[in-house]
């Protein structure tokens, strides 16, 4: 079979994207698979050395400002013709679309080509575009069971495809890849693919008091000034510690981590819950529709595996009581994971199958 995937824009998106390409190719090796989306050729999070892939012209539009409207909309028509010639020469059995304005020039195409149509949303609270074509999509894949009435046509709860399964083997890599100890309780400390300004000050200012517990901790800044902060605040608490500002190794990070302090963007909910890591969650303020919020609440309320701070309320006394309620009272952070393996239980459908079965049966026809 032949899959064209659009995803773009932030590391929520394109992870899981190119995680579901790997297991499309090791599903068949005579599988094909290409990407195209707006800004492939200098995102961060994607793989070019990996994946054959087509950039495709692609803007935001914005109402307010008409100059910049006109030259949105030349960009957003030249994007659609590229990809109507893309799907004509390549000729996929199927589009996949992981959201993100930058999928839609090749979404809105596969629309008008008839090409079918297969979406994976993995917030609470679906974006535009998926929420758009989801209509004419042969099924949209969703993490969240809430996210359903909130799309139009079929969907299906899936797994969100990660590229790594939790095993002891990569716990002991992990331990020398990070040079930290095996046997001290880590805390995981990121804010995601772009990171979080809130998260590394409050850490950086709250180094001192930390240092009362027995734990070390693994941070990822997003920003090489606020690496050195911390990397110095961190050193002179007497903290052992591993910080960088960006880490494409998550799998190894996750299978050494004992608690998480992270944004609760759906990509990294996903992880958290697949490697069973109790979380504190600072949802991101200004993501659109709060959906961060809405991200964090299931996982804390729903599941019972996280703690949800609000950003505004984020004190060096608030966290440091936190991580003592957790790190003190071994039977809270038992409690959390045993709720979260009790959630996994009621195990969605492997996103990748359903592809495969849904086009196979589609082509028999």
């Amino acid at each position: 079979m032949k899959f064209l995937i659009s995803a773009g824009g932030t590391g929520g998106h394109l992870y899981p994207a190119q995680a579901l390409a790997l297991e499309l190719l090791k599903k068949n090796p005579k599988n094909q698979v290409m990407f195209a989306a707006g800004g492939l050729r200098i995102n961060r999070y994607f793989d070019r050395d990996l994946f054959d892939y087509r950039d495709i012209q692609v803007s935001k539009v914005s109402w307010r400002k008409p100059l910049k409207t006109l030259l949105g909309t030349y960009k957003l028509l030249k994007g659609y013709l590229q990809s109507k010639k893309l799907l004509q020469s390549y000729k996929p059995d199927v589009v996949i679309g992981f959201g993100s304005f930058t999928t839609f020039p090749v979404m809105l195409a596969a629309k008008t080509l008839k090409v079918p149509i297969i979406l994976h949303e993995i917030n609470t609270i679906p974006g535009l575009v998926n929420r758009l074509f989801s209509p004419f999509a042969l099924f949209t894949g969703i993490f969240f069971p809430e996210t359903k009435k909130l799309l139009k046509g079929r969907s299906i709860r899936v797994d969100t495809p990660l590229r790594y399964k939790n095993t002891d083997q990569l716990k002991m890599q992990a331990q020398n890849y990070f040079d930290l100890s095996r046997d001290m309780p880590t805390l995981l400390v990121f804010g995601g693919s772009q990171g979080a300004l809130a998260i590394n000050e409050i850490f950086c200012a709250a180094a001192q008091k930390l240092h009362q517990f027995s734990l070390q901790i693994l941070h990822f800044t997003g920003d090489s000034e606020m690496t050195k902060n911390c990397q110095e605040a961190y050193c002179q608490a007497g903290i052992k510690s591993h910080v960088k500002d960006f880490e494409s190794r998550m799998d190894l990070a996750w299978s050494l981590a004992t608690i998480s302090m992270t944004r609760s963007g759906a990509s990294t909910i996903s992880e958290q819950l697949h490697s069973e890591v109790p979380a504190i969650f600072v949802p991101y303020p200004y993501a659109t529709d709060l959906h961060q919020h809405r991200n964090a609440n299931f996982v804390a309320k729903q599941v019972g595996g996280a703690i949800v701070i609000d950003q505004k309320e984020l004190t060096v006394d608030g966290l440091v009581e936190t991580l003592r309620c957790l790190l003190q009272k071994k039977e809270t952070i038992d409690s959390m994971r045993s709720s979260i393996q009790k959630f996994k239980q009621d195990k969605s459908c492997n996103f990748a199958d359903l592809i495969i079965q849904k086009i196979g049966n589609d082509n028999e026809r």
